[in-house]
């Protein structure tokens, strides 16, 4: 994930082959939070035109609104060029992702440019955002295992490097296991009288719960670079549907409190 910091510069002279590169840039599509079916065949239309152009690169940018979490807009990002690069076959280094900050509303870009061009900032992007840098501030949270999830996006490495940039955090953690209790009923459609109640209880294990923790945590030491004792990934108890949450906890600050919302009943001795 590149974060996005468009800079104007002025050459002189300006090539004649320079102006025809940056007529092609084109913005392709443009939508806003909409559900995933409907940006699948978007992205499907955007690699299309991407292997019909074999020259071009795909850029994808996001923003986010002021009321959405920073590690929003990376996440979307790079939960789209998953998609590109592992359903529709495209080469990773054509696909460029994008946090493009924060700006009035959610965003989401997509456009066909060609080699030593860029696309064009939206102007309404806001240049200087002031953070709480003494409290703990939750960068993401996401959920995990959805209807998409073998293209699932993340924000851990904008999470990462938003914990380099502030001296003294560390990055915190809370995994969210799934606990999940799944009733129906079988109904006589004559009497319209119910026959028969069953239920499906959805749990991870204890080894799955670790398998998460230890995960995350390896990629933001391993991939990511930030030292061991910058790191802490917690288990922050069961919810119905699995999911993470990321914060950035200054140095001599509280950890937040998880807050789980599915709980086991507890076995009878």
């Amino acid at each position: 994930m590149r974060t996005l910091f468009f800079v104007l510069v002025v050459l002189f002279p300006i090539s004649l082959q320079a102006q025809v590169d940056r007529a092609k840039v084109l913005k392709l599509d443009d939508f806003g939070d909409i559900e995933w079916s409907d940006k699948a065949a978007r992205l499907d239309h955007f690699a299309i035109k991407l292997q019909e152009e074999p020259s071009l690169k795909g850029f994808i940018v996001v923003y986010r609104s002021r009321r959405d979490l920073p590690g929003l807009s990376s996440r979307l990002a790079r939960q789209m060029r998953n998609y590109l690069v592992q359903a529709r076959g495209l080469s990773e280094d054509r696909i460029i992702d994008i946090d493009g900050g924060t700006a009035s509303y959610l965003s989401q870009e997509l456009w066909l440019v060609p080699l030593n061009a860029a696309p064009t900032p939206r102007k309404d992007v806001y240049q200087t955002q002031f953070e709480d840098t003494d409290s703990a501030r939750e960068f993401d949270d996401y959920s995990l295992g959805g209807v998409d999830s073998e293209i699932e996006g993340d924000s851990l490495e904008a999470f990462a490097d938003a914990v380099r940039r502030s001296p003294g955090a560390r990055a915190y953690v809370i995994v969210y296991p799934l606990y999940y209790v799944q009733l129906w009923e079988s109904v006589d459609t004559e009497t319209n009288k119910t026959t028969k109640r069953e239920r499906q209880i959805y749990q991870d294990t204890t080894r799955e719960t670790n398998r998460l923790i230890g995960g995350i945590k390896k990629i933001l030491i391993s991939e990511y670079k930030l030292s061991p004792s910058r790191v802490t990934v917690v288990n922050g108890g069961y919810r119905r549907w699995r999911a993470v949450e990321l914060w950035i906890l200054p140095r001599g600050e509280h950890p937040p409190i998880a807050t789980p919302n599915s709980f086991p009943k507890s076995r009878r001795r």
